[in-house]
């Protein structure tokens, strides 16, 4: 087995078992333990939702708006990529997508971290 292999099995081990253990971490109040946990999920996979979920969610529990709007703002700016937002910045502004930025109509901006994830 390769060391590739062997790091890819050993990721896909770790990461259902992370997830799991950061959403459980979450529901404790642990919440520092929580955005460690899911940091490191997100930095795994960067277009892995759930991390990317479970992080903000425990930033906004902890009390770190300005982390979690940054990690939201991540977020954003992954699945616009995933999307195919062709600047891949994540505000909808490529201009080949007649966006809302684009044809200056007012954009949306909620802020989804401010409710817990689904899990």
């Amino acid at each position: 087995m390769s060391c590739d292999s062997t790091r890819a099995a050993a990721q896909a081990r770790f990461v259902p078992s992370a997830r799991r253990e950061a959403a459980r971490l979450l529901g404790l109040g642990h919440y520092d333990a929580a955005v460690a946990l899911a940091a490191r999920l997100r930095d795994i996979d960067r277009f892995d939702e759930d991390a990317h979920r479970l992080l903000i969610t425990a930033l906004d529990r902890a009390g770190a708006v300005e982390e979690a709007d940054r990690a939201q703002e991540a977020y954003r700016a992954a699945m616009a990529e995933l999307a195919g937002d062709g600047d891949g910045d994540g505000d909808g502004d490529d201009p080949s997508e007649g966006s809302p930025k684009a044809t200056g109509e007012a954009a949306s901006h909620e802020h989804p971290h401010r409710s817990p994830p689904s899990t």
